[in-house]
C-alpha cells in the first residue's frame, strides 16, 4: 500500500495578480493555513514594499492563520532558499497533522520551485573548478559564458547584481541536471501538489502592477524606506538588496533620482520582472509540473479545483475558465494612458 501523501495547494503567479487574496479565500473555505513563499515578507519592517497586506488574512472577521511572515530581522539578511524548504516542509507536515490544508502562496518562484522539485541543497557541492574559472570574470562575462559554453539559456536567481548568487545558481543547475541524467528523483514525492495560477494577458498584468506601485507610494512606501535607514539602522546596500521597489525608491530618497525618473525606471524593471516570473512558470512546466492556469483568476473555478483535489485521489488536469473577474475590468479604460 502506498503511503498517504500530504496534499498541498500552491498559488503562484505574476506580481499583483491577487495571489494572497486567492489563497486566503481558499483557506477560509477548506480549513487551510497559508505558508508565505515570499523571500522578502519573511523580514520585519518591510511591509508596504513587499505587499504584506496583513488585513487580507481576515475575511468577514474570520482570521486565516499565516506562516513565514515577519519572522526575521532585516539586519540579519541570511534567510535562504534552503532554510525556506526546511521550514515549509515542517509546516506542511504540522498543518496536515492538525487536520488542515497547507496552502503555499507567493511570487518567489525560486522558493516554490525548490520546494516542489525537491532540490538536494544539502548535497549540492561547490564546483571549485567552475568557481576558479569565473573568479575574475564580470557578471556579464559569466552570463555570456554560461549561455555559449554550458548551453544554459536562463538562470533564475533573486538578484542579478550578486556575482556569488549567480555562480551558486549555475552550480545548482549543473548539479540537478546531473541528477536528472542519472535518473535520480527530482520531484518532492512526500507531497501531492495542486498548483494554481491566476492568468491574465501580460498587458493587463502590467496595468495591475503599475496601479499597485502608485498605491504603495500613496500609502507611504517612501517613508517606509527612509525609516529603514534612519530608525532601523539598515545601510543602503542592504535596503537595495530587497528588490526593485526598495532599490529605486532608496535612490530617490538619497536624491540620486528625481521622482519621475524613479517611476520610469521602476515601471521598466517591473515589466522585466513579470516576464521573468512567466519564464519561471514555463520552465516548471517543461520540467514536468502541472500548473493550472485560471483565466482572470476566476474564483468559482479555483474553489472547484481545490475542493476536488482535497476530497479525491484523482490526479488533477489542466483546465481553464472563460469567466472574467470583476476587479479585472477596472483597468481596461486606462490602457492608453499608462502604456
Amino acid at each position: 500500500m502506498n503511503p498517504i501523501k500530504n496534499k498541498v495547494i500552491v498559488v503562484i503567479g505574476a506580481t499583483s495578480t491577487g495571489k494572497t487574496a486567492i489563497g486566503v479565500e481558499i483557506a477560509k473555505r477548506i480549513n487551510g493555513e497559508i505558508i508565505s513563499a515570499d523571500s522578502r515578507q519573511i523580514y520585519r519592517y518591510l511591509d508596504i514594499g513587499t505587499g504584506k497586506d496583513l488585513h487580507e488574512y481576515s475575511v468577514n472577521n474570520e482570521y486565516v492563520k499565516y506562516h513565514l511572515i515577519d519572522l526575521c530581522s532585516p539586519q540579519h539578511n541570511k534567510y535562504s532558499v534552503k532554510q525556506f524548504v526546511v521550514d515549509a516542509e515542517i509546516l506542511i507536515n504540522d498543518i496536515t497533522r492538525r487536520g488542515k490544508v497547507p496552502i503555499v502562496v507567493g511570487g518567489s518562484m525560486l522558493y516554490i520551485n525548490a520546494l516542489i522539485s525537491g532540490y538536494a541543497f544539502n548535497n549540492c557541492p561547490q564546483n571549485y573548478q567552475f568557481r576558479e574559472l569565473m573568479k575574475n570574470k564580470s557578471i556579464e562575462e559569466i552570463l555570456k559564458y554560461t549561455k555559449e559554453h554550458l548551453k544554459i539559456e536562463k538562470i533564475f536567481v533573486d538578484s542579478f547584481h550578486n556575482k556569488h548568487r549567480i555562480i551558486r545558481a549555475i552550480e545548482k543547475i549543473l548539479w540537478n541536471e546531473n541528477r536528472q541524467n542519472n535518473n535520480q528523483e527530482h520531484i518532492n514525492v512526500d507531497n501531492e501538489w495542486l498548483i494554481l495560477t491566476p492568468s491574465f494577458d501580460r498587458v493587463d498584468i502590467y496595468l495591475m502592477a503599475i496601479y499597485r506601485l502608485y498605491d504603495r507610494i500613496s500609502r507611504g512606501l517612501i517613508d517606509e524606506i527612509y525609516k529603514l535607514n534612519k530608525y532601523h539602522g539598515l545601510d543602503w546596500d542592504l535596503i537595495d538588496s530587497f528588490g526593485l521597489e526598495y532599490r529605486y525608491v532608496s535612490k530617490y530618497v538619497r536624491r540620486e533620482f528625481i521622482f519621475c525618473d524613479m517611476i520610469e525606471k521602476l515601471i521598466a524593471h517591473i515589466k522585466k520582472f513579470i516576464k521573468t516570473q512567466e519564464l519561471w512558470m514555463n520552465n516548471m512546466v517543461k520540467n514536468g509540473l502541472v500548473i493550472n492556469k485560471i483565466i482572470h483568476g476566476d474564483r468559482n473555478q479555483i474553489f472547484e479545483l481545490a475542493y476536488n483535489f482535497i476530497n479525491s485521489n484523482i490526479e488533477n488536469e489542466k483546465i481553464t475558465s472563460n469567466c472574467i473577474n470583476y476587479n479585472y475590468r477596472q483597468f481596461n479604460n486606462y490602457k492608453e494612458f499608462i502604456l
